[in-house]
């Protein structure tokens, strides 16, 4: 007779029923066939149809020993589910908390901190990036810089991008960018590469705005322009009126010399006269 364990067979040949390649299981006891039919819908071991008549006592016995190993047999697979389960909970908590530790960190760096994918679309920024942009992250998140730039911004930015994707070495540029009101921003970024364990390739950017300073130096470089230009005028002015003195002091040098010839000639009449008389 048949096994009371594992899958039930059948005992010869003979006893094997038509068509029985459609069934997992089926037992032969006195040329009466038992077949137990699968259902796809559950795991290994339900059964769900019985095609054979009456048993005697210990066949009942055995198909109910059988069953009951199925039993125990989808115990350990739904224990087994549970398990994995809650390690696939326990995972996605520590998923979760690492991502808010991450964000934590991120929303404490003071500058504009943003991380782009190979299709340059926002994955990852901090709230001192949503806030420069006049956006929320949920409206920038999955977004590109077509969507919210100026096209001639937009363009430089995807250039930079590329070639950064491209070489992987570290980019610094000096770029105009527009903020959700309109107003131009000069900011200084800093691009380079960041490759992750799936190989997947992603720009991990920071920038400052530096507009004021931007402007300051502009403050600073004209001051310095109308400096060396008044510089230049007095200079002028002063070497005019040194010239100008230059020349009085040459005149009154030319006058002293006439006169001192002058009273040189006046003495030598005034000697002669007196010797004639």
């Amino acid at each position: 007779k048949a096994s009371t364990t594992g899958h039930l067979q059948y005992r010869t040949n003979k006893d094997k029923p038509k068509g029985s390649d459609e069934y997992d299981q089926y037992w032969s006891d006195n040329g009466k066939v038992v077949v137990t039919k699968l259902d796809d819908s559950h795991i290994e071991g339900t059964f769900t149809a019985a095609t054979s008549g009456t048993l005697d006592d210990g066949s009942i016995k055995k198909l109910e020993t059988h069953n009951k190993l199925q039993k125990d047999m989808l115990r350990n697979k739904e224990l087994e589910l549970e398990q994995k389960q809650y390690e696939l909970l326990i995972n996605v908590r520590e998923r979760e908390n690492a991502k808010d530790y991450m964000m934590n960190i991120l929303n404490c760096i003071a500058d504009p901190f943003f991380v782009k994918d190979t299709h340059h679309r926002w994955v990852l920024m901090n709230n001192a990036h949503s806030a420069f942009m006049g956006y929320t992250t949920d409206e920038l998140i999955g977004k590109s810089d077509y969507d919210f730039f100026p096209e001639y911004q937009a363009d430089i930015f995807w250039e930079m991008d590329e070639q950064v994707f491209k070489t992987g070495i570290e980019n610094i540029n000096e770029e105009e960018i527009s903020d959700a009101d309109g107003l131009v921003h000069i900011i200084q970024t800093k691009k380079s590469l960041h490759t992750d364990l799936n190989g997947e390739k992603y720009i991990v950017g920071v920038f400052r705005d530096i507009t004021q300073q931007k402007n300051n130096e502009e403050r600073i470089r004209k001051l310095n322009t109308e400096l060396e230009k008044r510089v230049a005028e007095r200079t002028e002015e002063l070497t005019f009126a040194n010239r100008l003195l230059n020349e009085d002091i040459l005149q009154r040098k030319l006058t002293e010399a006439a006169l001192a010839e002058e009273k040189e000639r006046l003495a030598v009449t005034l000697r002669s006269i007196a010797d004639g008389v």
